[in-house]
């Protein structure tokens, strides 16, 4: 192994994206599964907005048999939205992780309104994305369908991109329900823009928080890579997974930018013990891998 890559090894990635999508993408899953298998890593988990990808990674696997190759689904209207039948077959395929709508939220649709994501000739912009919650601010009988389903096969949660107050509601019902793992998607991106109030809220309730590379990068720059180690040292990286949510062509792979993204955390002060509680320990407990 490439000694630059020695920080990864056993690393497992949470959150990043690939081709095939809808969106221009770097590499496609195999390309990365073999970056990551070459670099040492353990196991990867994709996020796809447009698809059930669990069943993809059948190929995946048997491409690139000596890495762990993970998918699940996005609730996005390409799926049926808050659609009960997607999660059931993502499970069944395997899927690792059910997230939240993501740039189809209401959340994401109200604050960008139409300029972000939308792919001409390729995907209709919504005028009204998904909530979570009905005219009276509770959460739609789907959801609470879906939280169970969830429950019952001890996967993921991700709040993806949903508000603030969507987020709230959904946590407490989810952990009423008997979910056991709930990941707060990428805080510090420009949806949700958690504050670390509301962070720290949320690891007190009992979730995790998934601090991604993308946000500190000039495509976005929703943070400052300090502003992760803030909160990570507030929360403990007991209660912190880091990601690299890469895969944009402006951007490194999600390898390189993992590696990065490790590198410099640890010049601003995280330890390696830190590291290793973020980036293996917490990601295999969360892919039940432990």
């Amino acid at each position: 192994m490439d000694k630059r890559m020695e920080v990864l090894e056993g690393a497992i990635d949470l959150h990043f994206h690939a081709t095939p999508d809808l969106h221009d993408r770097l590499l496609d899953e195999i390309e990365i599964a073999h970056e990551a298998q070459a670099a040492g890593m353990r196991a990867l988990l994709y996020k796809d907005h447009y698809g059930i990808n669990a069943n993809r990674m059948y190929y995946v696997r048997k491409a690139v048999p000596d890495i762990q190759s993970f998918g699940g689904v996005v609730l996005n209207p390409s799926v049926g939205g808050l659609n009960p039948s997607a999660v059931e077959a993502a499970i069944a395929f395997g899927g690792k992780e059910v997230w939240m709508p993501s740039i189809f939220s209401d959340a994401h649709v109200r604050h960008f309104k139409g300029t972000y994501a939308a792919l001409p000739g390729r995907v209709q912009w919504p005028e009204k994305g998904i909530s979570l919650l009905d005219g009276e601010g509770k959460l739609l009988p789907a959801v609470k369908e879906i939280l169970d389903m969830i429950a019952h096969a001890d996967i993921l949660l991700g709040t993806s991109h949903c508000s603030a107050e969507e987020s709230r509601i959904l946590i407490e019902e989810a952990f009423q329900r008997g979910v056991k793992k709930i990941l707060i998607t990428h805080p510090h991106n420009e949806v949700p823009d958690l504050s670390l109030e509301v962070q720290l809220e949320f690891v007190r309730k009992g979730a995790y928080l998934e601090h991604c590379f993308a946000a500190t990068t000039p495509m976005f720059f929703n943070a400052r890579i300090q502003d992760l180690v803030e909160a990570i040292r507030k929360a403990g990286p007991e209660r912190c997974v880091i990601a690299s949510d890469l895969g944009q062509v402006c951007n490194p792979s999600p390898v390189e930018g993992l590696r990065m993204f490790i590198l410099v955390l640890m010049a601003l002060g995280i330890t390696r013990q830190e590291i290793d509680i973020m980036v293996r320990k917490n990601p295999a407990k969360l892919l039940g891998l432990d």
